[in-house]
Formats: structure tokens, C-alpha cells, sequence
């Protein structure tokens, strides 16, 4: 049984894909805020992406807020990871079980963790990806 569930404008010009595709991925997408999904990336099972959440703001508690969500090119979204307010860089791996939460990353980088992390780069001249020490993603407004 497919479970797959959405809100929100999620027509193939705004996300770039036919909603099917995520229909066969158990995925969620919350697309009341701004979205763009290239149809060049690529997406595992059991994701939830996120546009609309509350104000933490004690004077406008219950207000709705929207933040944007983009994954480019070559991306790599794969299995029960959670985006909002987020931008996915081109080439960009989010690892399993990721968390990319107001933060931005980078092309060509994996992330893993919650708060996702860089754990390697791509490297173009040795035509692999290089390990490194986890370092904490670029802060989104």
C-alpha cells in the first residue's frame, strides 16, 4: 500500500516532477510554502519535505510561517531524511535519517546527522569523495 501524502500546489511546474514519482517513495511533501525540485535530482523512500510551520514567537503564537525548500541538480535526497527551510546545493548527498533544518548545502558536499553535518567533498581531481571531519552547515534567515 502506498502511503503519500501532500498539501498544497504541487503541480509538475512547480516541483518538477509528476507527483507520482513520490507517490512510489512513501514520501510527504508540504508544498504551501516555496518549493523547487529539480527533476534532475534523486530521491529515496520515506522523505518529508516541509514548507509551513508556526511562529515561535510567544505574541503570534499560532501564526503560520512559510520557508522555502530547493534541491537542485544531481542531488541525492536518500531515505528518511526530513528538509525545511533548507537548500540542497547540485551534486549535494543528504544522508539516511538526515535532518537539513535552516541551513544551506553546499554543491558537491554530503551531509549526515541531526543537525546534518559535512562528513566529505567531492573531489574532482581525484574523482572521489574525501572524508572529513564533521562540519556544521551555513545558517539559513
Amino acid at each position: 500500500m502506498v502511503k503519500y501524502k501532500t498539501r498544497g500546489d504541487l503541480s509538475i511546474e512547480r516541483i518538477g516532477f509528476p507527483t507520482t514519482y513520490f507517490a512510489t517513495r512513501d514520501t510527504f511533501i508540504d508544498a504551501w510554502g516555496p518549493i523547487e525540485i529539480s527533476p534532475l535530482s534523486q530521491w529515496g523512500f520515506f522523505n518529508a519535505v516541509i514548507t509551513a510551520s508556526h511562529s515561535t514567537n510567544p505574541h503570534k503564537f499560532g501564526e503560520v510561517i512559510f520557508k522555502p525548500v530547493i534541491v537542485h541538480d544531481k542531488a541525492w535526497i536518500t531515505t528518511n531524511v526530513t528538509l525545511f527551510n533548507c537548500e540542497i546545493g547540485e551534486g549535494a548527498i543528504v544522508s539516511v535519517g538526515s535532518v537539513v533544518m535552516g541551513r544551506n548545502v553546499p554543491a558537491w558536499t554530503m551531509v549526515e546527522g541531526n543537525p546534518a553535518k559535512i562528513i566529505a567533498r567531492y573531489d574532482n581531481k581525484l574523482n572521489k569523495w574525501v572524508q572529513q571531519e564533521p562540519e556544521e552547515l551555513e545558517r539559513r534567515e
